[in-house]
């Protein structure tokens, strides 16, 4: 609100005093105009070409001073008023013709240029579909190289999990078998040589 009340000081002076009495006398017709404002504000700001910009912005503090002699008018007729509110409504009439001219020359140029791009495609057309073949060839084959390295980062991945598998398994028969007593083997083959000494006594 205070960035479209600061726009309309900047640009149309004239109009603050009567947005200032609308906002104490008429808050609805105050925050009506305020809506009004904001959506023809917000297009004159999103324009990106400064031309277009600045001439838009001329429009819209014409539109305005009209709004405002119209309603002087309407109020108290006089002469002046009169007179004043046909001068802009003939710079409004001018500044359509000149926005008019404006996009003319915008699109000539624009015209001027896709016809150049044309001449440009029908001399080299030859070369150009080459080139783009070319092109499309080389981007294929970066896509193929590139899924040919994740299937194989893929398969050494699964390489590597099968031996992580296998190996607990070998870990755990080397636990058991350190599990056995130490000399167990020497005290069987003692046990087995007494029994056959006693035998032949």
């Amino acid at each position: 609100r205070k960035e479209l009340l600061e726009f309309a000081a900047e640009h149309h002076p004239a109009l603050k005093p009567l947005m200032n009495r609308l906002r104490k006398k008429r808050p609805a017709e105050f925050e009506a105009a305020l809506q009004s404002m904001d959506r023809s504000v917000s297009r004159v700001q999103q324009m990106r070409d400064e031309g277009r910009r600045e001439m838009a912005t001329r429009m819209w503090v014409v539109k305005s001073k009209i709004q405002l002699l119209s309603a002087q008018l309407a109020i108290k007729d006089s002469p002046k008023v009169r007179r004043e509110l046909k001068k802009v409504i003939t710079a409004r009439l001018d500044l359509r013709i000149e926005q008019l001219d404006f996009e003319s020359e915008q699109i000539r140029k624009r015209l001027a240029k896709f016809g150049k791009e044309r001449e440009g495609l029908l001399s080299q057309r030859e070369d150009e579909i080459e080139s783009q073949f070319q092109s499309a060839v080389k981007s294929s084959e970066r896509v193929k190289q590139k899924y040919a390295k994740q299937k194989l980062k893929r398969a050494q991945g699964g390489s590597k999990t099968q031996d992580v598998k296998k190996d607990p398994e070998s870990k755990q028969k080397g636990s058991k078998q350190s599990k056995e007593p130490a000399g167990s083997g020497a005290v069987v083959t003692d046990a087995t040589d007494d029994a056959s000494s006693d035998q032949k006594n």
